[in-house]
């Protein structure tokens, strides 16, 4: 029996076509997701061979890049970054204002008078200093934006007495140059600080290691702490409080991405040709030799060049000839999805999804609704929010400074300014000193509760 020619024929370009389980075929269908937070072999090694924990992930297995994916997002999707900017605003947008806060655990405050604001306010900017010029206010800002972003903030407060001259510097660190150090049972946490986490940056400059709030290194002359701040208290990092709605997000992204590439570059095929040879073979009407000889790399780019847009200046006409008896040649035209309805269903659906995870308004984005911007109902649903997210959203972003406030009252002995903390202003009471009286009405008591429908 003869050997077969195992080489006779050229291997197909094409996969097989594989046996599919009828009831497990998603499976096969590969997500996205997982290859945009990979991270590259640099990083992996420096969680091999470094005490440090990841965002996410294992010391074997990391996934740090979660970490700037999640913050990558409020700038990709449209209603992601809008929710958190419209938030920013009406949380923290005014200037912050000053309490007293009788407990820790209960919602009971002490107002202040002016003179009692004004001395506080006196003595936080004589004694705290910030970094690149900033104000406390900023500075809570950029801790909204990092608690939004991806569930976390690290405030680093380093207090001193030289020549008995009080003195803070406050230091906010982006998330993504803060990791864990492995902790050792019963012991105090630490963190190290870094601007990469690449095996050969860690090497040249090795991380700073500072302990976290509320345990504080004393350097005889001075003290420091790492305040951390986190959205979800039963995990070492936490999560953002939008994490639900994640895949809407990202598929935001993706109808964009998908659009500007097809408009820009054409980015897919758009048209298959395929013809008849003449009999025997040979005599193809795609010739790469006469290509070559023309200065093209193939037949394909040659025609390419001649009659689609990637010409300069293509041809408007194409004429052929098919040897004599040959089929006629097969033409299909292959559309991109750019089907207005598909895109405006989904569009909605993910802008619903991720409003919904932010507990936020179209309204408060700018769209008009129904009813319009009728001063009833904008107030209404704005007496809404402000039982319940806004506050929230002030008490998370303000909790690092306050607990940093507690530290300089104990450490600098300032009795005087015990239980004083900042806040953001509630947005109800600031229109009552702006709009006339006739025009608040007595359902914006700020301590009304929205009325249950009877049964």
């Amino acid at each position: 029996m003869s050997a077969t020619d195992t080489n006779c024929c050229p291997e197909s370009p094409f996969t097989k076509k594989r046996r599919i389980n009828k009831f497990g075929m998603f499976t096969d269908i590969p997500n996205p997701i997982p290859a945009e937070i990979t991270d590259p072999d640099v990083i992996k090694t420096t969680f091999q061979d470094y005490p440090f924990i990841p965002y996410a992930g294992t010391e074997h297995s990391s996934a740090y890049g979660l970490l700037l994916w999640l913050n990558s997002m409020s700038h990709l999707s449209p209603t992601h970054g809008s929710c958190i900017n419209s938030i920013k605003t009406y949380a923290l947008g005014q200037p912050l204002d000053i309490v007293k806060k009788e407990s820790s655990n209960f919602g009971i405050d002490t107002e202040l008078t002016d003179a009692q604001k004004m001395s506080f306010a006196d003595w936080i900017d004589s004694t705290v200093k910030f970094e690149y010029n900033t104000t406390l206010h900023k500075l809570v800002l950029n801790a909204y934006k990092n608690m939004k972003d991806n569930g976390n903030y690290f405030l680093e407060v380093t207090m001193s007495k030289f020549l008995g001259i009080p003195a803070v510097n406050m230091v906010l660190h982006n998330t993504e140059n803060v990791c864990y150090v492995r902790p050792k049972p019963g012991k105090a946490r630490f963190v190290g600080i870094s601007h990469q986490w690449d095996i050969h940056y860690l090497k040249n400059y090795p991380p700073r290691i500072l302990p976290v709030y509320p345990a504080v290194r004393d350097n005889g002359d001075s003290i420091s702490t790492i305040i951390h701040i986190k959205e979800d208290t039963t995990r070492l990092y936490g999560r953002p409080d939008w994490i639900n709605s994640f895949m809407p997000i990202y598929r935001e992204f993706q109808n964009g991405n998908y659009l500007i590439k097809q408009a820009a570059d054409n980015f897919m095929g758009q048209v298959l040709i395929e013809v008849e040879d003449a009999e025997g073979g040979g005599g193809s009407i795609f010739d790469d030799e006469e290509a070559q000889r023309s200065g093209f790399d193939n037949a394909a780019k040659q025609f390419a060049e001649n009659f689609t847009a990637k010409s300069d200046d293509p041809q408007t006409a194409i004429l052929l000839s098919r040897p004599f008896g040959a089929k006629e040649a097969f033409v299909y035209q292959f559309k991109p999805n750019t089907n207005e309805t598909f895109y405006k269903v989904m569009s909605e659906l993910n802008e619903l999804s991720i409003i919904r995870a932010h507990q936020w308004s179209k309204r408060f984005l700018g769209e008009n609704q129904t009813q319009g911007f009728s001063k009833d109902v904008f107030l209404d649903e704005l007496k809404v929010k402000e039982a319940g997210v806004l506050p929230y959203t002030r008490s998370l972003a303000c909790q690092g400074f306050n607990l940093a406030i507690d530290l300089m009252v104990n450490y600098f002995g300032k009795s005087e300014f015990n239980k004083y903390q900042i806040t953001g202003k509630n947005n109800i009471d600031l229109l009552k000193t702006m709009m006339p009286a006739e025009d608040m009405t007595a359902d914006l008591n700020p301590d009304d509760t929205p009325q249950t429908p009877q049964e």
